[in-house]
């Protein structure tokens, strides 16, 4: 492997906190950019995974607070201090 980094789809399933098919699945459809090994899919790179994260957040699809701990950890590493969840529209959660 080259010196891409990625997470794994494991990985990727402990930070969404989502069963391994459901990732698998997500990177297989095309949400996540697959990373190719031997002609398998083997996971998909950080860069893509944090930036769909980051543009989840924004739009209300993750709230970091009812993310796991992996999640959040990760996330201070890559998106650091930034709070998407301010973005949202204030009354869509009481719609």
């Amino acid at each position: 492997m080259s010196s891409v980094e990625y997470y794994t789809i494991r990985e990727v399933s402990d930070l969404l906190g989502l069963p391994y098919g459901a990732a698998r699945m997500r990177i297989k459809r095309g949400s996540y950019p697959a990373v190719m090994f031997n002609g398998r899919c083997i996971g998909t790179t950080k860069r893509a995974f944090w930036a769909l994260s980051a543009k989840q957040e924004s739009v209300g699809l993750i709230w970091v607070k009812n993310m796991p701990q992996a999640y959040r950890d990760e996330r201070q590493k890559f998106l650091g201090d930034a709070s998407y969840e301010d973005c949202v529209l204030r009354g869509r959660s009481h719609a």
